[in-house]
């Protein structure tokens, strides 16, 4: 859901159906929503647990919550937190996801699912339906009350509505990248629906197994939402410390220089040394081209080429390969300030977004020391530095 266009209004937030949802709204939404999965899991671990001659291999945990129950309280409130993360999903999601049906679609599809553990948590069982046989006979017999039957129709409800979100967000995402992943989950849904309720035949399996595993992906497409929400609203990464230069100083002429590349941790890895040169071609006043080649010192050479121009009279933007989404330059007095910008790198064929934090200082000789910390998931990854001139310098 990272780098959706449009997807708060200049005012902040987005109102739909009276709602105002803010980033921050959405955020706190999202973060509740994950929190009750594992929340959930504990629950029917624990009331399992309390309950006498329960099998959490062969029993669902919807009986754990049933009215012959020893302790249905624990499990009939973990269905009402389970039911409110689902509901909780439905705001955030019009906050992220661009203005189309299929938003409200997928919007929707949440509140039914969530709608439909609600009921079956506050409408449980008569009894057990998995090894009780009397129960079983009861049900068969038509000699249980209307609770059953309900709590049975809001779990096929949950089923349905909650195994369709995968092709609504998706739909509301295309043709954007993080559709891919929804879609992905989309085409999964109906075929782990199916073998969740067919493995106890099928496969052998207790019916409690295939019902936990089943739950499994149903946590864990929560989580994925949850994730795409707060990629989507995350805050701008404040700018770095100030850069005593003009933009089209550095970015605008040739540069020459040698420096070093250091793994985390530190300690533990010698520097790569490599020489570092830049040759910029101009293409007008406002756009001009620049080829960043780095040669270490055991062989492996790099290239990287960017576009630079002038978006605006405080801001220039870099766009390359090797940087997702451009990395912003913004303009202030005395230099300018390089933002925290986005910076791929292949390892094998797995290509990762490491986050790069620049650090310059300019010598009285015109050089300038350079400094890149890059991070992974806020974890820090590996040091560049080096020192620079420009290619005309002495």
């Amino acid at each position: 859901m990272e780098g959706q266009a449009e997807v708060y209004p200049r005012g902040g937030g987005v109102t739909r159906l009276g709602l105002r949802v803010s980033p921050t709204l959405a955020r706190r939404l999202a973060w509740a929503a994950a929190l009750a999965q594992p929340a959930f899991v504990a629950a029917w671990i624990v009331a399992g647990a309390r309950q006498p001659a329960y099998s959490q291999a062969d029993q669902a945990f919807s009986e754990l919550a049933a009215r012959n129950a020893a302790h249905p309280g624990l499990m009939r409130a973990a269905y009402v937190v389970f039911a409110l993360s689902l509901v909780a999903l439905v705001p955030a999601l019009w906050a992220v996801l661009p203005r189309r049906p299929a938003t409200t679609v997928a919007a929707g599809l949440f509140a039914l699912a969530g709608l439909g553990v609600l009921v079956a948590g506050l409408v449980p069982l008569d009894c057990g339906l998995t090894v009780d046989r009397g129960c079983i006979h009861a049900f068969h017999a038509g000699e249980l009350s209307w609770r059953t039957t309900a709590h049975l129709w809001a779990g096929g409800v949950f089923d349905l509505a909650f195994a369709l979100t995968p092709f609504a967000v998706a739909r509301a995402l295309w043709p954007r990248y993080p559709a891919q992943l929804a879609t992905l989950a989309a085409g999964l849904a109906i075929p782990i629906l199916a073998a969740s309720t067919l493995a106890g035949h099928l496969l052998g399996v207790g019916e409690g197994v295939a019902q936990r595993l089943g739950f499994a992906t149903v946590h864990l497409w929560v989580l994925l939402v949850v994730a795409g929400i707060l990629s989507a609203t995350r805050p701008a990464p404040a700018p770095g410390p100030l850069i005593p230069m003009r933009p089209r100083d550095f970015f605008g002429r040739a540069w020459t220089g040698r420096g070093e590349l250091t793994y985390w941790p530190l300690w533990l890895w010698r520097p790569r040394g490599f020489e570092f040169q830049r040759e910029v071609d101009w293409i007008s006043d406002e756009v001009w081209l620049a080829r960043d080649t780095v040669r270490f010192d055991d062989g492996e050479v790099e290239a990287h080429d960017m576009v630079a121009r002038m978006a605006g009279p405080d801001r220039v933007h870099v766009m390359g390969d090797d940087v997702p989404g451009g990395a912003d330059m913004l303009l202030a007095e005395g230099g300018y300030r390089m933002a925290p910008y986005r910076f791929a790198v292949r390892v094998g064929p797995v290509r990762f977004g490491l986050r790069g934090h620049d650090e310059v200082r300019r010598e009285a000789d015109g050089s300038l020391d350079w400094t890149i910390r890059f991070t992974w998931l806020g974890m820090p990854v590996a040091r560049l530095c080096g020192r620079v001139r420009p290619e005309d310098a002495p």
